[in-house]
């Protein structure tokens, strides 16, 4: 059976979840599939964001000389490198989240299928510590507990609530970005969260012309490039 839902149904819906004035935002969406086999309802995948966001990203490109062919959310160009670059016989649900200095992403997929994304917001003094970990500057683990505690604290409910609400278990999380590139941080999250915690190759299954790039550069930066690299690929 093919589901379809009109733009004319698709608003009042909408409306229910984004917290703007229609107006003000632009928005788009994607059927999943029926909740079960004995209902008629239909998940539905929706994206908004402000114009006035899109605009300010865009007007920056065209400062670049360049032109904007589309727009992406952070979520999605993660979740299309993974499909790439990542373990993709994965069919268990696992946690994608990719750490950056000011912004956290995390994201749940099941067989490819995304479930829960969230954003979360990092106080000064975490992204302090991300760039000193990025950048190799080591610290003590019993420093790194209390800055991280809120944020620890965010996952694990993002990652209950998933579990709550579908009913399956995330069994790894795969790390990205910038606080990725730290061994120590990534034996941390694997100690507070209590699950397999990974790191990942964004580039793994790209094919690189090492005559115009340093290979050991671009190996130790490869966390880095997880969403430009899904923005990249997309189709």
């Amino acid at each position: 059976e093919i589901y379809t839902l009109s733009l004319h149904d698709a608003l009042p819906i909408s409306q229910q979840y984004i917290p703007f004035k229609m107006e003000e935002v632009t928005f788009d969406y994607h059927l999943l599939k029926p909740l079960s086999a004995i209902t008629d309802k239909v998940r539905v995948l929706l994206v908004a964001a402000k114009k006035e966001a899109i605009m300010d990203f865009v007007k920056l490109i065209q400062q670049a000389g360049l032109s904007t062919k589309l727009v992406d959310v952070n979520s999605f160009a993660l979740i299309n490198c993974f499909e790439v670059n990542g373990s993709a016989e994965e069919t268990s649900a696992l946690a994608l989240i990719n750490l950056e200095f000011k912004l956290v992403n995390i994201n749940i997929i099941q067989a490819q299928t995304p479930y829960f994304t969230r954003d979360i917001s990092l106080s000064e003094d975490v992204s302090t510590l991300y760039y000193s970990q990025a950048n190799q500057i080591e610290q003590p683990i019993e420093e790194i507990k209390p800055l991280l505690k809120n944020l620890i604290r965010e996952l694990r409910l993002s990652i209950d609530y998933f579990e709550s609400e579908f009913e399956h278990q995330v069994d790894k999380i795969y790390l990205s970005g910038e606080g990725a590139k730290s061994a120590s941080m990534l034996g941390f999250f694997n100690e507070t969260l209590g699950r397999e915690v990974l790191g990942w190759n964004p580039l793994s299954n790209l094919n690189i012309d090492t005559s115009h790039v340093d290979v050991n550069e671009l190996k130790k930066d490869a966390p880095i490039l997880a969403l430009a690299c899904g923005l990249a690929l997309r189709r």
